[in-house]
This record gives structure tokens, sequence and C-alpha cells, in this order.
């Protein structure tokens, strides 16, 4: 039993010693990659640390990924908003966000678990990265008359009072998942390609 404790310690000692030098020659590689060079690292000079570092490499990546688009990103210490309207999808702007994600919420254990990667390690990270998808309303209208096309009944666009974004005014007769395909033909995800029943 003392041999196959021993063996087993050994064991699960090498395995961490083996991933932590993995992981440490990621890190290296991507100090070292001049692919980002134009990101800030994380390091003794770095002014910006967690949410704010984090913030300040993904305006820099949306930037030269969508130099159409105007984003706001806005940071604490440890959470950032990034805010744009029409342009890319959430999907392709989230392509970008979820690589300075630190972790995740576990609402069973009601505790935040930290996830270190390579690129957090380098780039900074954020506890809480949230993204908002805002649209004109001509991009709103254009969605409307697509899904219309597609057998979805017509529902009118308007400008909020709130906050100026554009909006579907919810109709009574109007199922919810009406109103989805309009996002879905906005996000282009696919989810409600097919006409409804």
């Amino acid at each position: 039993w003392r041999d196959y404790a021993a063996s087993e310690k050994a064991l699960k000692e090498a395995e961490a010693k083996t991933k932590a030098e993995e992981f440490k020659a990621a890190v290296d590689t991507l100090r070292a990659n001049q692919d980002h060079a134009a990101l800030q690292q994380t390091g003794p000079d770095t002014k910006a640390s967690g949410g704010k570092l984090a913030a300040l490499n993904i305006r820099r990546q949306l930037k030269d990924s969508f130099p159409e688009v105007k984003f706001s990103v806005t940071s604490s210490y440890d959470s950032v908003s990034v805010k744009w309207t029409d342009g890319p999808t959430k999907a392709e702007v989230e392509a970008i966000t979820n690589n300075y994600s630190a972790g995740y919420f576990d609402g069973m254990e009601d505790i935040y678990n930290f996830v270190h990667s390579p690129w957090n390690t380098v780039f900074g990270g954020a506890k809480y990265i949230t993204t908002s998808h805002h649209h004109t309303v001509e991009a709103m209208a254009e969605a409307v008359e697509a899904a219309h096309k597609k057998g979805y009944p017509m529902v009118t666009v308007k400008v909020s009072d709130f906050d100026g974004r554009a909006i579907i005014v919810e109709e009574r007769e109007v199922e919810h998942w009406h109103n989805k395909a309009i996002y879905d033909f906005l996000e282009r995800t696919g989810e409600y390609e097919q006409s409804p029943a």
C-alpha cells in the first residue's frame, strides 16, 4: 500500500510539473509572438492590470478587427463592459472578449471559479465580461422585413424613449419567438432559418 501511495504521489507530481512547464511555454510563446505586439502585456512596468488591462487590449483588438465600428469598452478592476451598434455580431465580438475571461461563476456552489489561461496571464483578464449589441432603426427594420419574407408577422420598430436604442414594439398577437427570429437575422445565428409552421 505504501509503495502504491508513493507511486501515485510521484505520478501526480510529475503530471503537475508537466502541466506547469507546458503553461509556462505557452505564456513565453505569447509574450514573444509579434502578431500580438500591439497588445500590452502584464509585467512590472505595466500600469494597468486586471480588468483595466483586459479592457485596453480588448479595445485594441476590436479596433483592429472592426475598424469601421465604434466600440464603448469600459472597465473596473474585475469587470469589462463592451457595447456597440450594428457592425459585427455578438459571436464575432465574443470570439475576442472570451479570451480575457478569468473564469466563471458556479451558481450551484455559489462560488467564482478562476481559470488561468496563458492568454489572460499575459494580456489581462476580468471576472465578468459583458457584451451589449445595439441596432439602428434601419438595421432593425431590415431584419423585420427579412423575417416577414420567411412568414413571420410584421412588427413595428421604434426608438426607445429610455436609451435611444432601436426596439421592437411588443404586440399582443406576436409571440416572443417571432421577435427572436428578427434578432436571429441581426446576429446571424441561423437558429430561426426555417419559416414558422
